[in-house]
């Protein structure tokens, strides 16, 4: 430092900073910055006045220019850890809030102070030192209501609700007016599926403060709970009436879609969307109710920006691919599932590929991804069905019998039967054939060519009779099954030689 600043700083300093409190006291922070700039452009070392500047810009919350000023006068003024404690809090780095909040609380337990160290315990997840500060809290003093609810949203936390409710009890005793004790009571009894006295909670956290929406929120979620969804929409609609709060709109999509009202569902989630454009969740979301309401292309636009936010979103991978598979666009059902795969093995990605190789009618490869997906998820039974047909393609007929019978195992493929009995019948195993199409039969017993294969095994059987009236059946069903003629014709001729 030079002469110069010395003798500056010696005889000017200490009445310019003593000016400069006064014009923070009175909130002139704009002049107070202006005085302490030029304090420090001559005395840059001068603690008091970098304290001051650092004070100035936190009170008009430019807190990205008072950080280095609070750091550097630290040492002198304790204070500086609060204000840095608080800045890193609004900030959200939890961590570093807390380092600075504890250096200040080391030598002082001033009470609000350690209540801003609490909360960001319980921002960070620090459980137990939320509790550990809540007993501190409740030495100092007894009636100190953050004490109270800091441990109650610990206990909360820690799915401990009954722990919870006592806490809230202990501070009503004494603070009736507190809307934040019912909310967190009334969180703690929905937990505890007591939801009537949930209600009771809510409603009077909103009878002391209407603009309470977290309490309107869980309203909703109560009336929902008890499927009583006019009141639940009433009080969702009331909560998002003061802000776009995301648990509410979200509640209100699934009971929107609930009582079967699939566009105002997906108005909600829309909106979720504008608020969080990168949100893959959202985004999803939106596709699957798009794709409810028949709007495959804007579901497929949804998916598209999900793969732009997250190039290996299995989710949408797998979702893009099923509609471009219904659109027969198969090779781009191979490209985005080959993607999927090298990601992870999945056992329905895998199915849905093999599938899709089976209509370019790469059977090798196909029978390869569904023996894949049957190896990691043995009772995905369609993977069995879908490997018989390839097992036919590449005339297996026998392999092809075994993938149907353990298809079978899933109602969803009672054709299994059909098609299993035509590879017996081809195999002349007559009396199995007949057996699988009598099954076939029974499930669905308007189809013609149930019948008309049946008669082909009575035939072979030599059951002439039966032969004939299942051909009977066959030509009732369909007049024009000119097949089922013809084989009756040969089978009756035949009969008449005998």
């Amino acid at each position: 430092m030079s002469l110069f600043s010395k003798i500056f700083s010696n005889n000017d300093s200490h009445k310019i900073l003593t000016e400069v409190e006064k014009l923070i006291d009175n909130k002139n922070y704009d002049e107070a910055v202006v005085k302490l700039s030029d304090i420090l452009t001559k005395d840059n070392l001068n603690k008091k006045a970098n304290y001051l500047l650092g004070i100035a810009y936190y009170k008009t919350e430019k807190y990205d220019k008072c950080e280095d000023y609070f750091k550097f006068a630290s040492d002198e003024f304790p204070n500086s850890n609060y204000y840095l404690g608080t800045i890193f809090s609004k900030n959200k780095d939890y961590k570093r809030a807390i380092s600075y909040l504890e250096n200040f609380t080391k030598n002082n337990n001033d009470t609000t102070v350690l209540e801003e160290l609490g909360w960001n315990y319980l921002k960070n997840n620090d459980l137990q030192k939320v509790l550990i500060l809540s007993d501190k809290l409740k030495s100092i003093r007894g009636d100190i209501s953050s004490a109270y609810l800091l441990a109650a949203e610990a206990y909360i936390a820690e799915k401990n609700y009954k722990k919870a409710v006592i806490e809230i009890n202990k501070l009503l005793e004494y603070d009736l007016e507190n809307d934040h004790a019912y909310l967190l009571r009334g969180k703690a009894k929905t937990f505890l599926k007591e939801i009537e006295k949930a209600i009771e909670d809510f409603k009077s956290a909103i009878t002391i403060n209407k603009e309470n929406v977290e309490a309107n929120f869980y309203l909703g979620f109560c009336y929902s709970s008890l499927k009583d969804y006019y009141k639940s929409i009433k009080h969702l609609d009331e909560a998002l009436s003061k802000e776009k709060y995301k648990p509410a709109l979200e509640l209100r999509s699934e009971i929107k879609l609930a009582i079967d009202d699939p566009d105002a569902a997906l108005s909600d989630i829309e909106t979720l969307v504008k608020l969080n454009p990168n949100s893959t969740k959202y985004l999803i979301r939106s596709s699957e109710l798009k794709l409810r309401l028949y709007d495959l292309a804007g579901s497929k636009e949804d998916l598209e920006k999900v793969l732009k936010v997250d190039s290996e979103n299995i989710n949408a991978l797998y979702m893009i691919s099923k509609l471009e598979f219904n659109e027969k666009k198969f090779k781009n059902v191979i490209k985005y599932l080959t993607r999927a795969t090298a990601i992870k093995l999945d056992a329905d990605i895998l199915q849905l590929r093999g599938r899709a190789f089976y209509h370019l009618k790469d059977f090798q490869s196909a029978s390869k991804d569904l023996s894949k997906a049957i190896d990691i998820n043995p009772e995905l039974y369609s993977a069995f069905y879908f490997r018989a047909k390839v097992k036919e393609e590449l005339k297996d007929n026998y392999g092809a019998i075994t993938d149907y019978t353990k298809a079978l195992n899933d109602p969803k493929f009672i054709d299994a039967y059909y098609s299993r009995g035509k590879l017996r019948l081809a195999l002349k195993e007559y009396n199995a054939a007949s057996k699988d199409f009598s099954k076939a039969i029974l499930l669905k017993n308007n189809e013609a060519v149930y019948y008309y294969l049946r008669a082909q095994c009575y035939n072979g059987m030599e059951k002439t009779f039966e032969a004939v009236e299942d051909l009977d059946k066959a030509i009732s069903i369909n007049n024009k099954f000119v097949q089922a003629y013809l084989l009756r014709g040969i089978i009756c001729t035949s009969h008449y030689l005998i």
